[in-house]
């Protein structure tokens, strides 16, 4: 991904997350599409740079932006903002928006609990990091480098129950 890539990807979560009640949105999401969005979200997680990836990446910013009963929250979780040049930040930070999602879609019951929604995202995005970090080392950043070596000790959990209350204000 090139900068410009990266800052387009920044644009439009923003996009997303702007995009709230001023369009017309139908009443619910039809469950169709909502598994394709879990598929889609697993697929990103397991093959990032899949052939078929960018085109999935756009599908699911394109229906997060019209579902209307679906509401995922990016918090700062994420460390230091890199440049605008990083090869893969704007898969890592799309894909921790698209597993929160696929989290909350299978397990409603837990769509409230900010910790259990985040920690989702965060798994997810660190799998995307994981993958991209081997194919382009020069793109590793020390703080996700950090959270895998948390994961891989089993603290994510801990961690993240202080990074939301301090990332999601």
């Amino acid at each position: 991904m090139t900068g410009r890539q990266a800052g387009t990807a920044v644009v439009a979560i923003m996009f997303l997350l702007a995009a709230g009640p001023a369009f017309a949105k139908p009443k619910s999401s039809p469950p169709e599409e909502r598994a394709k969005a879990v598929a889609f979200s697993r697929e990103l997680e397991a093959q990032p740079m899949g052939e078929e990836a960018a085109a999935k990446r756009a599908w699911l910013i394109a229906w997060w932006q019209k579902v209307p009963d679906l509401t995922v929250t990016l918090c700062d979780l994420l460390g230091p903002m890199p440049k605008d040049d990083h090869p893969f930040f704007g898969e890592v930070l799309t894909q921790s928006m698209f597993t929160m999602g696929a989290f909350i879609i299978e397990h409603p019951e837990a769509s409230k609990d900010k910790v259990a929604v985040q920690t989702a995202g965060m798994q997810g995005a660190l799998k995307v990091y994981e993958t991209f970090a081997k194919a382009m080392p020069e793109g590793r950043l020390p703080f996700l480098d950090d959270l895998l070596k948390k994961r891989d000790a089993g603290a994510l959990e801990t961690y993240m129950h202080d990074a939301v209350a301090k990332g999601c204000s």
